[in-house]
């Protein structure tokens, strides 16, 4: 009972807004593949990453790398 009591307060004080736990099962790996990559989607999807812009010094050396 204490060690449920003590998982159950370390998942609350630790899973947070932003930062939440998720329960995914391991047992069948399509399925939790497909969980874990919904959830990065909808991450991705609400921090809207958006590349920097690149500085001229960088701009000058397009087309010249190969």
């Amino acid at each position: 009972d204490q060690y449920t009591a003590a998982y159950q307060d370390i998942l609350a004080l630790t899973s947070t807004e932003w930062a939440p736990w998720y329960l995914v099962p391991g047992d069948k790996k399509t399925a939790r593949d497909l969980l874990i990559g919904e959830v990065v989607v909808r991450a991705l999807e609400k921090m809207a990453p958006k590349y920097p812009k690149a500085s001229p010094e960088v701009l000058n050396y397009r087309g010249k790398i190969e």
